[in-house]
């Protein structure tokens, strides 16, 4: 039964590091899987007509004004990719599609899943900040509009949706290092100590995972809300955000290093039970496993 419980642990720890890794490299990866997973996305093809009522307000004078469609970047679905870096010149002009992983974001002009036309590397500083992106992106000549047509919320709280969304994606990175440590140690584990180490490895992996998750679940929701019902002078913004795929991944991960909890647990306790038989314990038991000798020796000693 302890070997059983070990095996099941073991299993639950191996399939979430599993998850987390296929998890992690959708934002860094052009493959056909795992372009189709994100944390979050937004859709900005309705944005133009946003900026182009707000810039007949103010005056902007340009092809934004008839149809808004100027404000989008020209360059075509699956060029250029990975070309955008750090410290490149931004206002090339907004994409339609913004995707957001755990470490990086991707644009395409096409429809989610579809080829990204770039992809820009956070590195070890990830955070989601929408509206920065956005206003990096679009033309000089339409900023100021934009800043205009983007609700003045959570959407545009660069400073608090980075800052927790930078938190979360460390804590799910310990989540998964921990977990990653738990299949380690559950896999050599032998005895009680072991065990007991592999659980508080697992108990610390789920804690990371769920708060990781958690604060990511709670703030796309409020950037949600903010954004994809808000209006600017009537006019609807036209940018829709939506929960990634990419996130329930991290929830069933969590998910399982939880199921993971009771079978290393028990695995612990009985691994820890097992006590040394001393020589006595193992003469007696050596007896009772050969009773033909002893009936033996019994013989001999009674001639």
């Amino acid at each position: 039964m302890p070997s059983f419980c070990a095996g099941l642990g073991l299993t639950f720890s191996f399939a979430a590091v599993v998850l987390l890794v296929f998890g992690q490299i959708t934002q860094i990866n052009s493959d056909l899987i795992p372009r189709h997973l994100r944390i979050v996305s937004i859709d900005t093809s309705g944005l133009g007509v946003a900026v182009a009522s707000a810039a007949r307000s103010a005056g902007v004078t340009g092809t934004v004004v008839g149809n808004g469609s100027d404000i989008y970047a020209s360059t075509g679905v699956g060029e250029a990719y990975f070309v955008k870096k750090t410290g490149e010149s931004p206002h090339a002009g907004l994409y339609k599609v913004y995707e957001w992983g755990l470490w990086s974001y991707c644009t395409t002009q096409g429809d989610l899943g579809d080829a990204r036309s770039y992809c820009y590397t956070r590195s070890i500083h990830p955070s989601f900040q929408p509206a920065q992106v956005l206003l990096q992106d679009v033309n000089v000549e339409y900023a100021e509009v934009l800043k205009t047509v983007l609700p003045d919320n959570v959407f545009t709280a660069d400073t608090y949706l980075g800052e927790w969304t930078q938190a979360a994606t460390y804590l799910i990175m310990a989540g998964s290092l921990l977990s990653a440590l738990t299949a380690i140690v559950s896999f050599f584990a032998r005895r009680g100590c072991a065990f007991l180490l592999a659980s508080l490895l697992n108990l610390g992996a789920f804690v990371g995972l769920f708060s990781g998750a958690m604060v990511y679940t709670v703030i796309v929701a409020r950037a949600r809300s903010a954004i994809n019902d808000a209006t600017s002078a009537g006019t609807d913004v036209g940018i829709t955000l939506e929960y990634g795929n990419g996130l329930w991944v991290v929830w069933a991960a969590c998910g399982l290093a939880l199921c993971a909890v009771v079978p290393l647990a028990f695995a612990m306790c009985a691994g820890g039970a097992r006590k040394v038989p001393s020589s006595e314990e193992r003469l007696k038991e050596r007896l009772s496993q050969e009773p033909s000798e002893v009936v033996v020796v019994a013989n001999k000693e009674e001639q």
